[in-house]
């Protein structure tokens, strides 16, 4: 929503400043998205003593899963809105990079990348 206002405030309007702000918005939702993960991770390496323990975990594990969920979609709602941004802006290639470099790192990942831990690639 700030980075909807800032971009409607044509006195404070900068592409370079917008950019920056989508940068940073991506950045702070991959690090939430990490440490949503890691706490899941040392969730489920918990043991439950009881049944009613065994039930709190559960419930703790689906809240943190969905958190997950909810900070991938806004990942992918931030950068399509970034990429509406730079195509509206006139700056089609730019546009089709952010998309071709999401594709090409998702899928087309370098070895060294693919050993180490899902949640530290991402």
């Amino acid at each position: 929503q700030f980075i909807a206002w800032r971009r409607s405030v044509f006195s404070m309007y900068s592409p370079q400043e917008i950019r920056f702000l989508y940068s940073k918005t991506v950045g702070r939702v991959v690090a939430l998205r990490r440490k949503t993960v890691r706490d899941r991770e040392e969730l489920a390496a918990q043991g439950a003593d009881s049944d009613d323990d065994k039930d709190n975990l559960e419930a703790e594990g689906a809240k943190l899963d969905a958190q997950i969920v909810e900070c991938e979609e806004t990942l992918l709602r931030v950068l399509s809105e970034a990429v509406e941004y730079e195509q509206g802006a006139g700056y089609h290639e730019r546009a089709l990079g952010i998309l071709q470099a999401v594709v090409e790192y998702n899928c087309f990942v370098q070895e060294d990348i693919i050993d180490t831990d899902e949640h530290l690639r991402r």
